[in-house]
């Protein structure tokens, strides 16, 4: 994402952004953030199926403060079926950042191939702010892609 390889169209929410932060700046290192308040999700189209191996998150600083999401649960497509990620069988909420700038990179134990996932920051009472990346490689062993 942060290269641009994913271009704006494929990342969105259907939460009313805060602060004029789209979805579009989820962008991890971006100037900007993506921010929202509420229940919501980030989807990201990835353009080809990928095996997802890790996922790094940072906060974002608004006129009103710095904001950042403190844990959140990923999801993922296979098929037309959306699979809330596990490991060892059970929903696993995945820790988030403690401040608005240092980056979280969090190691799947369990990856998985999708085109499609989703971040769930959780229910949010005051407003977030998060960017991100996702790290994979070619579902196809012995071939590197980047995202």
């Amino acid at each position: 994402m942060e290269n641009y390889k994913i271009p704006d169209s494929r990342i969105n929410s259907p939460a009313r952004h805060y602060f004029r932060r789209s979805p579009r700046y989820a962008r991890l290192n971006g100037r900007l953030s993506w921010c929202a308040v509420g229940q919501t999700y980030l989807q990201i189209d990835l353009g080809r199926t990928f095996k997802v191996t890790s996922i790094a998150t940072q906060g974002g600083r608004t006129d009103t403060g710095d904001k950042w999401v403190k844990q959140y649960k990923v999801a993922f497509y296979a098929g037309a079926t959306r699979v809330m990620y596990s490991e060892s069988g059970l929903e696993k909420p995945i820790q988030g950042n403690r401040d608005a700038s240092s980056v979280m990179k969090y190691q799947l134990k369990e990856p998985f191939v999708t085109r499609k996932l989703r971040i769930y920051p959780g229910l949010q009472f005051q407003p977030f702010c998060l960017r991100m990346e996702i790290y994979g490689c070619n579902p196809n062993p012995g071939k590197i892609l980047s995202l």
